[in-house]
């Protein structure tokens, strides 16, 4: 007679196995796994580019000629560049921060400033030139030309009248290369300027068709001494100018405009 405690090897019974296999399974999902209930996990999102900001600088001169091309920048001691003919730079895209921005040219004492910067910005900078700047005086013919002085834009002139213009210009001390031209005719030339000094320029160009003859095209050289007189203190200053131009040419059997046979 058998014992009421006594024990039977069942073996591995297949209803035994399955649920071992059911209790691995469980342990292993993904819920079992989760964190405690009321506990959320934060999943990290993608990160998104920020979209950077612009920051232009409009820079200027203490001259009457305005803006100041060729400049060179620098945004926390890093050069960006230099300025364009109408004096900007933009730089960019940028993020929000604090910068420090500095502006260096010849013969302008260098600026800078700090610009914290939270949305793109235009920023006005205003360079002083380093010596006493010199005057430049004068006229040119006709009065509808294109007078430029390189690197700086076109000039305009003070006051004018049916047939010339007259223009004064504060510049820094040095040398400079102007621009005249007129319905294709072309007149440059070069001129010194120094500190504290007045240079006056008498400048003109011939008529667009140029005076006749048969050579195609023309070039005339000339020269001119400004004296200059300013506090006390004379000077001389040097133009030298080459003007081009297309001549007339006559056709056979017919004389040049202005002329009868």
């Amino acid at each position: 007679m058998r014992s009421p405690y006594e024990t039977r090897d069942l073996g591995a019974s297949p209803l035994r196995c399955g649920a071992l296999v059911l209790a691995l399974l469980l342990l292993l999902s993904p819920s079992a796994m989760a964190s405690p209930a009321g506990v959320t996990v934060p999943r990290a999102l993608p990160s998104q580019a920020a979209s950077g900001y612009r920051l232009t600088l409009n820079v200027t001169t203490d001259a009457p000629l305005g803006p100041l091309p060729g400049a060179s920048v620098f945004l926390n001691g890093s050069y960006q560049g230099v300025t364009s003919l109408n004096g900007t730079i933009s730089l960019g895209p940028l993020l929000p921060a604090n910068y420090t921005v500095r502006v260096e040219a010849d013969r302008y004492v260098p600026v800078s400033l700090s610009v914290p910067l939270e949305t793109s910005e235009e920023v006005p900078v205003r360079l002083e030139s380093s010596a006493t700047p010199g005057v430049v005086t004068g006229s040119y013919t006709p009065a509808g030309a294109a007078f430029t002085v390189a690197p700086y834009p076109t000039v305009r002139p003070t006051q004018s009248n049916a047939s010339t213009a007259f223009f004064e210009l504060l510049l820094p001390p040095g040398s400079y290369n102007y621009t005249l031209t007129d319905q294709g005719v072309v007149q440059r030339g070069s001129f010194l300027i120094d500190a504290g000094k007045t240079l006056t320029l008498t400048l003109s160009l011939p008529p667009a068709g140029g005076p006749p003859g048969p050579a195609s095209p023309g070039l005339d050289l000339y020269g001119e001494i400004g004296l200059v007189v300013l506090g006390g203190g004379v000077g001389v200053g040097l133009v030298l100018g080459v003007t081009a131009y297309r001549r007339r040419k006559a056709r056979p059997g017919k004389p040049p405009a202005g002329e009868q046979s």
